[in-house]
C-alpha cells in the first residue's frame, strides 16, 4: 500500500481513537442482571453438584429461537449436550429432535444416484442424510424409538455456553434446593 493515507470525504473530519475515552476496566461497574431463565429453566441433573461430581455448569439452549433452556452439570460440552438431550426426552419434548428413518437414507441415496443397502451402508449417503444434524451419541431416546429411527438435533437449533458468576451461584443454590426437596418428599 504505497502512497499517502486515505483522506476523509470533504466536510468530514477523521476522529482519532482515544483509549482514555473508555472507562477503566478496574472501575466498579453495575453487576449484570441474571438471564430471565435463571429461575425457570430446568436443571437436568441437580444431584451432580453434590460432592463435586461435575464441576462445570452449562446452559444448553434448543429451538430455532432459543426458547428452551436446560442447565446441565457436566465436565464437558459433549456431556452437557447429552444430559440436556436426555432431559428433553424424559420430559417428552420430542419436537426438538429430527428422527431419521430408513426412508431418509433411501431418499439421500436417490439424490446421490446410488442404491441404499442398510446391510452395507454407504458413508457418503449417511453423510448426505445427516448433513447439518448433530448426532445424539450414547443414549437411546424414547422419542427415537417411538419415531422408528435415529435421533438428531438440527445443528442450527441448539447452542451451549458455560455458566459463571452470579448465574452459576443461583443455579447451584437451586440444585441444592431441588435435592433437599426430593429428600423430604
Amino acid at each position: 500500500a504505497d502512497g499517502p493515507p486515505p483522506v476523509p470525504p470533504a466536510g468530514r473530519r477523521a476522529t482519532p481513537f482515544c483509549v482514555s475515552s473508555f472507562p477503566s476496566l478496574t472501575e466498579p461497574t453495575e453487576p449484570m442482571p441474571l438471564p430471565s431463565h435463571t429461575e425457570s429453566a430446568p436443571i437436568a441433573n441437580p444431584d451432580e453438584v453434590e460432592g463435586g461430581l461435575a464441576e462445570r455448569l452449562w446452559c444448553v439452549t434448543f429451538g430455532a429461537y432459543g426458547a428452551t433452556h436446560v442447565y446441565a452439570w457436566a465436565d464437558s460440552l459433549e456431556d452437557a449436550f447429552e444430559v440436556a438431550v436426555e432431559h428433553l426426552d424424559d420430559e417428552g419434548q420430542c419436537g426438538h429432535f429430527t428422527i431419521l428413518t430408513e426412508d431418509d437414507y433411501v431418499e439421500a441415496a436417490e439424490e446421490l444416484g446410488v442404491e441404499w443397502d442398510p446391510e452395507s451402508p454407504d458413508y457418503a449417503v449417511m453423510e448426505h442424510a445427516e448433513a447439518d444434524l448433530t448426532p445424539i451419541g450414547w443414549t437411546t431416546l424414547e422419542c427415537a424409538r417411538s419415531g422408528g429411527g435415529s435421533a438428531f438435533v438440527p445443528s442450527w437449533e441448539w447452542s451451549v455456553r458455560e455458566v459463571h458468576g452470579a448465574e452459576r451461584q443461583r443455579v447451584e443454590e437451586r440444585s441444592y434446593e431441588e435435592i433437599e426437596a426430593e429428600e423430604v418428599a
